[in-house]
């Protein structure tokens, strides 16, 4: 599925051919700004225990149809319109996957493939109104209320959590990692049905109470918070890079740093093994491993193959022996790449 560049190509294709059957004239294009996106923050590095992830659903297209953040040029509400209708379907579609995950699996993973090209293009229509140069109905005022609204729904979200005694550990746009307080799982709540993830006369219990009290107190119209998982430990290593732990015991891991194609292998071992043991709180295996690996390195006991640099061949040999002719904006020679040079050197058809 496209995107987010190729799908604000599609909201483009959509109010085109809403325009050409209404005899609307197409928009002037306004002209590109730099603009504030996201809030996203690391704000405790290291281990951490009882995570629970809460984000909000459909956060960019929710704002938009409860703030009404749309641009004047529309001016027969059509992409309102549009994304009302592609929210809703959305929300179908995720509805019907989590009523059938314990009756039938294969049904519950059909209607969620169903749902992510969905939010992808849901999404996008932030992407579009933030890119005029491609979208003439694109608003830079627009895309920034948008963003700004997010982070602040992100705070006012934050500091509810707190005050339940939650300890925050990562924020992302659209949601927060959280570190649960001690006695969590007794906590309640009665839904008021104010929102509609909420059902009235509901008894919530745990975090859900928390996330239904949330939901009736402060969102209204299309918004919501959504428990989005819970894991039994985590660690955070650096922005956007994290390993957690599932409640299974398989270790998940996300982020360029520690988990690239480019990484040696001989630290991908040693990182395999011992995010591991931290995920699992044996610190004293983890520092018993580290000391071990750090004896194989001094005593050259791992193979040349594993410390070696990895690259993948993006290039032919051709195209590569041309590049290498250019020169670089400041004059300079294009730099050599070693894996390149090694297959012209040994013959290799790559």
């Amino acid at each position: 599925f496209p995107s987010h560049d190729m799908a604000a190509t599609l909201w483009k294709m959509l109010m085109l051919a809403w325009s050409y059957k209404n005899g609307l004239a197409i928009p002037q294009k306004q002209s590109k700004t730099d603009f504030v996106g996201g809030l996203s923050r690391l704000l405790k590095v290291g281990y951490s225990k009882n995570v629970l992830k809460l984000d909000f659903s459909s956060l960019y297209p929710s704002i938009q149809l409860v703030h009404d953040v749309f641009p004047e040029c529309d001016v027969m509400g059509a992409m309102k319109g549009l994304l009302a209708y592609f929210r809703d379907t959305r929300i179908m579609y995720k509805n019907l996957a989590s009523e059938w995950y314990d009756k039938d699996k294969k049904k519950s993973v059909s209607y969620d493939r169903k749902q992510l090209p969905i939010k992808i293009f849901i999404n996008s229509m932030f992407g579009a109104l933030s890119a005029p140069q491609v979208f003439a109905w694109g608003d830079m005022y627009m895309g920034e209320q948008i963003t700004c609204t997010g982070r602040q729904y992100l705070r006012q979200m934050i500091r509810f959590f707190m005050k339940k005694g939650y300890t925050p550990l990562v924020m992302d746009t659209d949601g927060v990692n959280f570190s649960k307080p001690e006695g969590w799982e007794n906590h309640r709540y009665i839904g008021k049905g104010l929102n509609w993830k909420v059902k009235e006369g509901k008894e919530y219990v745990g975090d859900d109470a928390d996330v239904a009290e949330f939901n009736d107190t402060f969102m209204r119209g299309e918004m919501a918070l959504d428990t989005d998982g819970t894991w039994p430990s985590c660690i955070n290593l650096a922005r956007k890079n994290y390993a957690v732990m599932e409640a299974s015991g398989k270790v998940k891991l996300t982020g360029n740093t520690i988990k690239s194609k480019k990484l040696p292998l001989y630290i991908e071992d040693f990182i395999d093994k011992g995010v591991k043991q931290l995920l699992e709180g044996k610190g004293q295996d983890f520092v018993e491993w580290y000391y071990e690996y750090l004896e194989k390195i001094y005593n050259r006991q791992i193979p040349l193959m594993k410390i070696a640099q990895r690259a993948k061949v993006k290039l032919s040999i051709d195209d590569y022996k041309k590049r290498s002719e250019e020169k670089t904006k400041a004059g300079n020679e294009m730099s050599r790449m070693s894996h390149m040079e090694l297959a012209i050197r040994d013959g290799i058809a790559v």
